[in-house]
């Protein structure tokens, strides 16, 4: 009898043991998701004041760039501008040009991806990524010109008539998402990013990450 009891008291004790190492377990478990839940919430909230603040300022800046060397090659080409000078000018407009993609597709695109990836979908993240989407069409074609462009001066004007008014949407959709409370989860364990390049890409190919 007395090893029965004895037998008995160190499988309970060896049982306790062990549920208490599960518990603890447990709770070191959670405890490192919960960490990792709260950073990937400090980043995504990082990613939209990142991207709010680059709509205001660079993005805007390099805009102004463009939209001033691609209308003075237009009044030049107009005006019968001898061809050196005229060639010089176009050069110019290419190269801001240029630069205004690289920006887009770098930063732009890749902050918004991460602004969209957030879960769960709320109404406002879809809202943004409707506004983002919107955007993109008109600096699309604003990155494709060339020194052959002959759109009229109205044309030329509405394009970029419309691609300010879509910054301003963007800026107050990005605004809005940073009032938002902290995400409630992170992206979940294999659950991709949904792509964006095939849909919003800038100059007619995919975007790549």
């Amino acid at each position: 009898m007395t090893d029965w009891w004895a037998n008995s008291a160190a499988w309970a004790t060896a049982v306790g043991t062990g549920s208490a190492a599960v518990v603890a377990l447990y709770i070191a478990s959670r405890g490192r998701r919960d960490a990792a839940v709260e950073r990937w919430e400090e980043r995504w909230e990082g990613y939209v004041h990142e991207l709010g603040e680059l709509l205001t300022t660079q993005l805007g800046e390099r805009l102004q760039e463009v939209r001033l060397e691609q209308s003075i090659y237009r009044g030049s080409r107009q005006a019968d501008t001898p061809g050196m000078i005229l060639a010089e000018r176009a050069r110019k407009a290419q190269q801001v040009t240029g630069a205004l993609n690289s920006l887009v597709r770098t930063r732009v695109y890749w902050l918004a991806e991460r602004v969209i990836s957030r879960q769960p979908l709320t109404d406002e993240i879809v809202k943004f990524e409707l506004a983002y989407a919107r955007y993109l069409q008109p600096v699309r074609e604003i990155g494709r010109w060339s020194k052959d462009d002959d759109r009229t001066d109205a044309a030329f004007d509405e394009v970029w008539a419309k691609e300010e008014a879509a910054r301003a949407e963007l800026t107050r959709r990005i605004n809005l998402l940073a009032d938002m409370p902290h995400p409630s989860r992170a992206p979940r364990r294999g659950q991709s990013v949904r792509p964006a390049g095939g849909r919003y890409d800038l100059l007619g190919g995919p975007d790549p990450l």
